[in-house]
């Protein structure tokens, strides 16, 4: 065999700065996102008292939903030459454990800003994922 046969497999490049999620699509996203995480903390609260309790975490709960919607479509078109499933899943993962914690925990925010950081690195999580691949880390 020859040389080139036995080379590591490719890593993908840095992205170009045009492609990469920029800090004013951070900020909203992620605003949005930690505003629907304390809203549904607050309903979670709310729900003791009678019946405006269970109607303000109801609304949280749907309000919480669409955010994840609205975010998980957003991550989805931004696309991203690698990765672009891959970041979706991290956010979709968090945002189901967010739904089964009842939203007691920032989780949504949390895995939006784990999703942007795959997004904006595809270097360092290929090569992460090559190494652990490997077994080198186990």
């Amino acid at each position: 065999m020859t040389p080139a046969a036995h080379s590591a497999p490719s890593l993908p490049s840095a992205l170009p700065e045009r492609e990469k999620i920029t800090p004013p699509e951070m900020i909203f996203f992620g605003l949005w996102s930690l505003f629907a995480d304390i809203g549904e903390i607050v309903g979670a609260l709310a729900w003791v008292i009678p019946i405006a309790g269970q109607g303000l975490w109801l609304l949280m709960a749907a309000f919480g939903m669409m955010t994840s919607a609205v975010i998980a479509i957003w991550l989805w078109f931004r696309g991203g030459s690698f990765g672009a499933a891959k970041k979706l899943v991290v956010f979709l993962i968090g945002s189901v454990f967010d739904s089964l914690m009842a939203g007691v925990l920032p989780l949504r925010t949390i895995s939006l800003f784990v999703a942007v950081w795959i997004h904006n690195h595809p270097k360092l999580t290929a090569l992460t994922a090559h190494v652990v691949k490997a077994g080198v880390v186990k």
